[in-house]
């Protein structure tokens, strides 16, 4: 039986180190763990965007903490009743994790470079040793391992698919860590890490606003299962994310390319074809994009699928178990979509365990107006290499000089990329028109018919006469307006 116990210093020190280690590391809940922790290490409150938010200060006064224990005899979670050992296991969990980021940031990028091979892992049985000395058996030694793992990648997965300081970014990365891992990790460690298939996620948001990204941040922070018999994780990380963009397809060929045929069960299937449900293995994510462009008859399929997990390929009576997990996006106003009738309820409540709304760009860069700039330095980067960074103030001067004040980026960050290129190209970029061409321009008699007010007919008109000269300033010298006053009403059509 175990004889020694913690004092109550000892427990209100571990139930801080829980707390603040399992929380959310984007919510506010997060900060609040951090305050309390501050009277035992000088931990500043870090940037929840940097990859390397660790808390790299807390390992100090925990290593000295955990001395202080272990000259005390309390050396392995064994020592101490069950209470007291859930809270021990935290500690002991995280001052490995924190020994061990460096090795696990080098596996991330040796991972994404290999993309389709399983990578050995030369740190594996030391980790695993360190877990087995503090008292964990080797099989829980091996899911912890795992899941710390699965904590890294998604740090790494979130911030760098997602850019962006305000507010509504950083509650979309608060959005997706719940997803991935829940609001407290204790519950995916101690509950969820094997059943989270069972977990839908519905992404909404216009196009271009990244909805693909955040699956793919979902999809590539998965839970891998260690092997300890090949000492690296189960599959290849490029394995753990499939995406299928529905809008793509005929109606004809969608049910084929979600569940697959067999040869000859329809004209021109001359070998048999696995689907994309097929192709998902344990633990993966399947990406279904445009989710609002599938017809009914393979919505009802779908849902069978989402309450069963069993399907079929087309002209085959053998049945598979899909043991992946969904991911769907559309760009559609869903509660348009769901009034009209054009996607079932059972299918969107199937689909939406949880729902990520995207925010645009437009609403971005008016909550914090460093966001474009922020963007334009991650997106020119992507494009040019390190070379981007020299360029970034330059395209975003280019950017002020040749838009309207207030511009709403109707294609959001897809057309942000855009417009680098064209900026690149050609020293602006003017935006998406309205018009292209004279004979498309709205008449008098159409827009009588229109009953627009007095603001609106004069929106129309300088929009009607940018079109025509290119300049704000031509504009303003045949309405007689001053500049401002034309870009502002130019500004209305968007």
């Amino acid at each position: 039986m175990p004889q020694a116990s913690l004092t109550r210093a000892d427990r209100d020190f571990l139930a801080t180190i829980n707390n603040l280690v399992c929380s959310n590391p984007f919510s506010a809940s997060r900060e609040k763990a951090e305050q309390l922790m501050a009277p035992h290490a000088e931990i500043p409150l870090p940037d929840p965007t940097d990859p390397s938010h660790v808390f790299n200060e807390l390992k100090v006064p925990l290593k000295a903490f955990i001395k202080s224990l272990h000259d005390r005899g309390i050396k392995r979670i064994d020592d101490l009743q069950a209470d007291d050992r859930k809270l021990l296991e935290v500690a002991y969990i995280h001052e490995i994790y924190l020994d061990y980021l460096e090795p696990m940031d080098v596996l991330i990028e040796q991972q994404l470079s290999e993309k389709t091979r399983a990578v050995k892992i030369p740190f594996a049985d030391r980790l695993v040793k360190d877990l087995e000395h503090y008292g964990f058996s080797t099989e829980d030694a091996h899911t912890v391992f795992a899941v710390l793992y699965q904590i890294r990648r998604a740090f790494y997965f979130i911030t760098a698919e997602l850019v962006g300081d305000c507010p509504s970014m950083t509650q979309l990365r608060c959005d997706i860590w719940n997803n991935i891992f829940t609001h407290d990790i204790r519950i995916y460690r101690d509950y969820l890490w094997d059943k989270m298939e069972d977990f839908s996620t519905l992404v909404i948001g216009d196009t271009g606003t990244g909805k693909g990204s955040v699956a793919r941040a979902i999809g590539s922070s998965a839970f891998m299962r260690f092997n300890p018999q090949t000492k690296s994780f189960s599959h290849a990380l490029d394995d753990f994310y499939l995406l299928i963009n529905l809008s793509e397809y005929p109606e004809s060929l969608i049910e084929s390319a979600l569940f697959g045929h067999t040869k000859g069960s329809f004209t021109g299937a001359v070998r048999d074809h696995a689907g994309i449900f097929k192709r998902c293995i344990p633990h993966g994510s399947l990406f279904l994009d445009e989710i609002g462009d599938v017809s009914p008859p393979v919505q009802v399929k779908l849902l069978n699928v989402l309450q069963d997990r069993r399907f079929s390929p087309i002209g085959s009576d053998k049945e598979y178990r899909f043991e992946g997990r969904v991911i769907s996006a559309t760009s559609k106003n869903i509660k348009d979509f769901r009034k009209e009738g054009r996607i079932r309820e059972d299918l969107f409540y199937r689909l939406s365990s949880d729902v990520i709304t995207m925010p645009s760009l437009q609403q971005r860069i008016q909550e914090n107006s460093d966001e474009l700039r922020q963007l334009v330095f991650s997106l020119s980067s992507r494009i040019l290499g390190s070379e981007g960074d020299d360029l970034t103030d330059w395209i975003v001067a280019r950017l002020d000089k040749s838009l309207p004040d207030n511009y709403s980026w109707p294609g959001n960050v897809r057309e942000l990329e855009q417009a680098i290129r064209r900026v690149l190209l050609k020293h602006e970029y003017r935006g998406t028109e309205l018009v292209t061409n004279t004979d498309a321009m709205p008449t008098m008699q159409s827009m009588s018919a229109s009953g627009l007010d007095h603001k609106e007919l004069l929106s129309v008109y300088c929009n009607q006469l940018y079109q025509l000269h290119k300049t704000y300033e031509k504009v303003a010298e045949i309405t007689q307006l001053d500049r401002r006053t034309v870009k502002k009403y130019i500004q209305m059509s968007h």
